[in-house]
């Protein structure tokens, strides 16, 4: 089975010399409190760029013949020989009732047993000690190890939040996670696959916005935000680390109370610019990854028609909004700043 990941950050390395002779290297270490059946890790992935190459890490059960693997081919737009660092997150399908040993694959055909990682009864997912090679393995445990700067930022979807977060990425001391949406508030959506999963129905996959309950949740997800994103930041040992989720902007007060001494950065964009960005965002998404785009959560069919068939180099400009129904729908996204059910 092939294991999807999010790459965090990724950076061309100048200093190289702790590779020694091999091309490829790579540090896992566990998020804690790992305590469910798919452990969330942390992997610092570093190889040389190598033309048709591909580097490989599998999680293989040592008492079957069940694996896991993770493939990291070189990019077309790394130069061959340049040392590529990426930083990226994971979680792993693992099966708890098995020990799973950690081995890495190199383009030269180098199979090297790293580690295993294994489900104790007390309910949480360890790693043991390496068993061959010089790859770290450290825990940083629930706070961390070292003092770090912290960033959100928010603002409307459109509105240069991704443009922002790639300015911060290109600084060496900085990591910008993605979107991580820490503050995301359980809506009407929630609520109905919350009817419909297996899971416990706890209050806070699906509870209104209204109190006492909310104050409670600003502290469960501000301490959430916390853990994850200290954990990440000490990983990539960088200074700053950040999120960068627009919904941040509908929970300043929660976040300026619950995380005063952090930072935060709101994006703005001229609301006519926005529409037309998220457009065009909508229509590459019915286009290439439907599933993806907003309008699953509609069943306005003449609205995907419309969207579709728009061609801007046969239409006049701002002729995508003579549907007025689009345009208030649109406009309702922009600008919307609470998740109401």
């Amino acid at each position: 089975m092939n294991i999807e990941f999010r790459v965090l950050k990724s950076k061309i390395l100048q200093d190289f010399s702790f590779l020694n002779n091999d091309s490829f290297h790579f540090e896992l270490h566990l998020m804690q409190p790992a305590i469910d059946l798919q452990p969330t890790v942390l992997i610092k992935v570093v190889y040389k760029a190598q033309q048709n190459s591909i580097f490989s890490i599998q999680f293989r059960a040592l008492q079957t013949d069940h694996y896991h693997y993770m493939n990291f081919p070189s990019s077309d737009s790394n130069k061959d020989g340049e040392i590529v660092e990426n930083i990226i997150i994971t979680d792993l399908p693992l099966d708890h009732k098995y020990v799973w040993a950690i081995i890495s694959f190199s383009p030269e055909c180098r199979e090297r047993n790293i580690a295993t990682i294994k489900y104790e009864e007390s309910g949480i997912w360890v790693k043991e000690k390496c068993l061959q090679g010089e790859t770290k393995f450290e825990n940083f445990g629930l706070y961390g190890m070292g003092k770090l700067n912290y960033l959100l930022i928010g603002g409307a979807p459109k509105s240069g939040t991704t443009w922002v977060e790639k300015i911060i990425n290109y600084h060496p001391d900085a990591l910008a996670t993605g979107e991580n949406n820490f503050f995301q508030w359980p809506g009407r959506h929630e609520l109905l696959k919350l009817m419909n999963d297996n899971k416990p129905a706890y209050f806070y996959y699906g509870v209104r916005q209204l109190p006492p309950f909310r104050s409670q949740l600003a502290i469960f997800f501000a301490a959430r935000a916390k853990i994850n994103l200290e954990q990440i930041g000490n990983l990539a040992q960088v200074k700053l680390v950040a999120d960068k989720s627009p919904r941040n902007t509908a929970f300043s007060e929660e976040i300026k109370s619950m995380l005063p001494n952090w930072k935060y950065i709101h994006c703005l964009r001229n609301p006519l610019d926005i529409l037309v960005s998220r457009f065009f965002h909508e229509k590459n998404l019915l286009r290439d990854s439907p599933e993806l785009s907003i309008f699953h959560l509609i069943d306005r069919m003449e609205l995907i028609r419309h969207t579709n068939n728009y061609d801007k180099k046969k239409q006049k400009l701002g002729s995508m909004f003579e549907n007025k129904q689009l345009f208030d729908f649109f406009l309702m996204l922009s600008l919307s700043t609470k998740n109401e059910l």
